[in-house]
């Protein structure tokens, strides 16, 4: 038989409602990642030598399908899964991080990624608070992407690639020290460039052409950095 439609009725529906929107959420295990296209942003800087200025550079600010982060184009889910407003998560979406890391893309230089292990710094902003974390050389991230499980090589005259060779993982905080995230929630990462560089393939001026050709990176492969953390993303559950 058919309820009778009164407040009553209504109210009690709307409280069921309600309840179920806390009781419980989806759980999704895996990494939260931003990329910055360090070449996208020396070509701005000075286009004809492609060197970049010592500058502070922002992680997470540009969501997926929106340009930034010396990016031109869109942003893809090869360069970030962040999919809310930029700096945050969507409605309903909460991330607790359990490791943090930076990564340098297999194809990024190796010139680059040396410049960058000696001359850049990682920061972490959440409101007013802000956290010099150090170095990006102890915040190495390699447990992800392109990259054997060697740790050495018997090929004469090889060169043994940081990110690309070898399996280091993330650092992993201390139990009750991970960074949690709630819906909405600013999410912000700095590295500080403390040196200008050239952004080429050999770390020298730009010679007016792009690899094979020349030293200059092509707009399509760019240099690019990642801030990742691992962890749980958590879906709110709603009736």
């Amino acid at each position: 038989m058919t309820q009778p439609l009164v407040d009553s009725v209504s109210a009690a529906k709307l409280n069921q409602y309600l309840q179920s929107q806390n009781s419980g959420f989806k759980v999704f295990y895996g990494p939260l990642y931003s990329a910055y296209d360090l070449a996208g942003t020396a070509r701005v800087d000075n286009a004809g030598t492609q060197q970049i200025n010592a500058q502070t550079i922002s992680f997470f600010q540009a969501s997926l399908g929106q340009p930034g982060q010396g990016f031109q184009r869109a942003l893809r889910l090869v360069e970030t899964n962040l999919d809310g407003a930029p700096g945050q998560l969507p409605g309903g979406y909460s991330f607790v991080g359990h490791t943090l890391g930076v990564y340098y893309h297999p194809a990024t230089p190796l010139p680059v990624k040396d410049w960058l292990t000696r001359h850049a710094s990682l920061v972490h902003i959440r409101h007013s608070n802000t956290w010099p974390a150090g170095a990006i050389a102890f915040w190495p991230e390699a447990s992800f992407g392109h990259q054997s499980q060697s740790v050495a090589t018997t090929i004469a005259n090889s060169l043994l690639q940081y990110g690309v060779n070898g399996a280091a993982a993330s650092r992993a905080f201390p139990d009750g020290g991970e960074l949690y995230y709630p819906a909405k929630e600013v999410i912000r990462f700095d590295v500080i460039l403390h040196e200008p560089a050239f952004i080429t393939v050999d770390g020298l001026t730009a010679d007016g052409a792009d690899f094979p050709d020349g030293n200059q990176i092509p707009e399509a492969e760019g240099a690019l950095l990642y801030v990742m953390m691992e962890g749980y993303r958590f879906e709110k559950l709603s009736a």
